[in-house]
């Protein structure tokens, strides 16, 4: 069984891993997803995985364990594979109760307190090697597999309409896809920096913005910032865009991506940038910077480097070349099954799985 917790929107780069990696596993296992959470996530609806939504806020915690205890029963479920620490907390408890194991993935994100989880898989080598290090964890069953897309074909009548919506014929386009959240507004941030920057070089360069809106403070915020850049920086929220963005990355010749959207971008073979956190403009990923920018998982928290350049060398577009050797998801099932094999149950599951849920899940819905 794997669970996910889904608060605002139920889109984000974690729900399509979570499908990517449940579409490998089920060639080798019985997979079921859980939804938990405010909204259904449409990701996980419009997949073919078998999955059940059930709805949770911080007044029916009780009830959303008997939930989920219950589909725990009527499945037969031997393991519980959580994607989220929220979605974690909740599963901790029903694993503790039927003597299951419970596999925490930590899909990038910062370094931040955890309850002791015996089970964990990273998808960035910073997270795995924080993690690891801690004398807390020296016994745990801990393996770095980093996140894996699937090779797709982009979606010609959705490349035409966006082509012709914002006349984007002989334009040389900049994509950044990602929420207008507060988690992404630096990405955002250096995107804009980057256009100007590329438009000193080119103005046919123009910037799109695509992405959907948590955060409305954050969305005027963006427009804010691109006052008199309306000619040339366009914002698109639409949901038919917005969602399964990767359905046009075929309009873009430059790439500003983090996570899975930067390997998605690889495998259309764009020019890729990611965002760093000590300057304004984004980096170009090379091969010489690669393996440094991928540890963080093509994050902000990646500190730019003295050889770390912004201006690109036209025509020099080598990404594909990293999805097949680093990203192509052909291989994970088999990843997760020697994972799998080696799993124990978490005895010390305990009293800091209801502090952390307290202090996190009850929490989260008492803010914005």
């Amino acid at each position: 069984m794997m669970l996910v917790f889904s608060k605002k929107t139920g889109i984000g780069g974690h729900f399509y891993s979570l499908i990517t990696i449940a579409e490998q596993l089920r060639k080798i296992y019985n997979v079921y997803i859980v939804n938990v959470g405010l909204v259904p996530s449409s990701i996980i609806e419009n997949s073919p995985i078998s999955s059940i939504y059930i709805y949770s806020d911080y007044r029916n915690v009780y009830q959303t364990l008997k939930n989920i205890n219950k589909e725990v029963e009527r499945y037969k479920i031997d393991i519980l594979h959580a994607f989220d620490l929220y979605s974690y907390l909740l599963g901790a408890i029903s694993a503790k109760k039927k003597s299951l194991p419970i596999v925490l993935n930590k899909c990038g994100g910062p370094n931040v307190k955890l309850p002791y989880v015996y089970n964990m898989i990273f998808f960035t080598k910073e997270n795995y090697l924080f993690y690891r290090n801690s004398p807390k964890n020296r016994d745990c069953h801990f393996s770095l597999i980093p996140n894996r897309v699937s090779d797709f074909l982009c979606d010609e009548e959705k490349i035409t309409m966006i082509r012709d919506k914002y006349n984007l014929k002989n334009k040389k386009v900049v994509l950044r896809v990602g929420s207008f959240s507060n988690a992404y507004k630096k990405t955002i941030e250096q995107a804009i920096e980057l256009i100007d920057l590329l438009r000193q070089k080119n103005d046919e360069y123009i910037l799109l913005l695509i992405g959907v809106i948590p955060n409305n403070d954050v969305y005027e915020w963006i427009k804010e910032k691109i006052k008199g850049k309306e000619s040339y920086v366009f914002i698109e929220t639409d949901k038919f865009f917005a969602e399964n963005a990767k359905q046009i990355l075929e309009v873009a010749t430059v790439v500003v991506g983090t996570g899975r959207g930067f390997m998605e971008g690889c495998a259309k073979n764009k020019i890729m940038y990611a965002p760093c956190s000590n300057d304004k403009y984004p980096v170009l990923v090379t091969d010489e910077n690669f393996e440094d920018v991928f540890a963080t998982n093509f994050s902000d928290r990646y500190e730019r480097k003295e050889h770390d350049v912004s201006l690109m060398e036209d025509g020099k577009q080598i990404s594909r070349i990293w999805f097949e050797k680093r990203f192509s998801v052909l291989e994970v099932g088999q990843y997760y099954k020697t994972f799998y094999e080696e799993l124990k149950c978490d005895k010390r599951i305990g009293i800091d799985i209801y502090y952390y849920l307290i202090k996190y899940y009850i929490a989260s819905f008492m803010s914005k």
